[in-house]
Formats: C-alpha cells, sequence, structure tokens
C-alpha cells in the first residue's frame, strides 16, 4: 500500500475552497496536480496551495504520472467525459455530485469503474458530518419513531440575490440548478438515514425564488 494516495484536481472553484483544503489536512493524501479551463486560475491555486503541477488541460492532470486519484469538481455537464478519461487511464476517481447528467451517463461511469477495477466514487460529504451521523444513529434505533414524512428546506443567501451573475450552477442544460443540486443532497441524506423504502419525492420551488431566476436568466450577457 501506497503512504500516500497522490491527487489531481480538476476544478479550481468549489475544489480551492473545500477539497484541496481537505485534502491538505490527512496525511495519507498529497495534491500533486490542479487544473481549470483558466491557466492563470491553476496557477494561482498552485501557488496558493503549494502545488507542484498545474495547467489549462484537465487531460494533463489525468495522464500525469504522479497521480493516483482524480477529484473532479468540474460543472456536471463534464463529468462523464473527465471520468470515463480517468478511469481509462486507471486513475481512481473522486467526483463531485450531481454525479452526471442523466441516469444513462452515471451508469456507464459506473460499468467503466467496475470494467477498470478502479474505485470511483460520488463526492457526498456532508453524509459524515457530525450531526448527520447523530441524526442516522438516531433515526436507525427508533428514537424518534417511524418517520412518515420529511421535510428539507434549502435556503442558500449566495443564491438568492437578483444580483448574481449567471453561471452554469443556474444553467440547466450544464447540469445546474437548485432543484437537480439540492435533491441529489437530500435524496443522499434520506438514502443514509432510511428505515424503509421511499414512496415519492415531491420538490417544489416558491415564488420568489422563480421570480429571481426568471430575472438573473433575462438579465444574463453569458457566463463568467
Amino acid at each position: 500500500m501506497k503512504e500516500k494516495i497522490r491527487v489531481g484536481i480538476i476544478g479550481t472553484g468549489f475544489a480551492r475552497t473545500v477539497q484541496i483544503p481537505a485534502f491538505q489536512k490527512c496525511e495519507g493524501a498529497e495534491v500533486v496536480s490542479v487544473s481549470s479551463a483558466h491557466l492563470e486560475n491553476a496557477e494561482r491555486t498552485a501557488r496558493e496551495f503549494n502545488i507542484a503541477h498545474y495547467t489549462d488541460d484537465w487531460r494533463e492532470t489525468v495522464r500525469n504520472e504522479a497521480v493516483d486519484l482524480i477529484c473532479i469538481t468540474a460543472p456536471p455537464v463534464f463529468h462523464r467525459e473527465m471520468t470515463l478519461f480517468a478511469l481509462e487511464n486507471e486513475k481512481h476517481v473522486l467526483c463531485e455530485k450531481p454525479m452526471a447528467m442523466n441516469a444513462a451517463q452515471a451508469l456507464e461511469m459506473l460499468e467503466k469503474s467496475r470494467e477498470k477495477n478502479v474505485l470511483a466514487l460520488v463526492d457526498h460529504e456532508l453524509r459524515f458530518l457530525n450531526g448527520r451521523q447523530a441524526a442516522r444513529a438516531m433515526i436507525l434505533n427508533g428514537a424518534i419513531g417511524q418517520i412518515r414524512h420529511a421535510k428539507y428546506n434549502f435556503r442558500a443567501p449566495h443564491r438568492g440575490s437578483e444580483d448574481s451573475p449567471w453561471n452554469w450552477w443556474s444553467d440547466v442544460e450544464s447540469g445546474g440548478g437548485a432543484r437537480r443540486n439540492r435533491l441529489a443532497r437530500f435524496r443522499q441524506l434520506a438514502l443514509v438515514c432510511r428505515r424503509g423504502d421511499f414512496k415519492r419525492f415531491l420538490p417544489t420551488a416558491n415564488a420568489r425564488q422563480k421570480k429571481i431566476r426568471r430575472k438573473i436568466r433575462r438579465d444574463a450577457s453569458g457566463y463568467n
């Protein structure tokens, strides 16, 4: 077994504030490469975290012989292509959620990981938070009885402002949107904590959220 797992990062948005700092706190992990569609972002991130290699070509990070595991934090529309390429190169994969644009893509990614016999995981990191682990234990132990209905409220100030710039997170064609992203979180949490089968999910958006989305889309001049 290797002393350290050497990690290659694709993306410098969420990865810069979450994944990279987390990996650097793990004694058994080392981030050795980072890539971004914008070379200046890759360079800035590499200098900030003392990462040896950076590039604006994510395939270069995947092919890097020093890399054991690829952490994918790009927009979901790219997840399938990046994951399949990493698996073909026999690299383990940790992919941000949503895993893919649809179930067919997700199944293709899963089957490729089995074919190559390498690890492929979806980065549902919140399931390991102390509060969620405690909630899981209470539910599975029957401390609050049989659950018949659960309501999950998602509130995020950074997505609720009419001044928010239009980017992939708000674009359903790129794999964004609160429904797709939050439903993935809620469904995963529910699966972890469940004591029986689910009958149905009913995701909804309130009138204010719909109004803000329409305004942001109308004012959008392009992606950033």
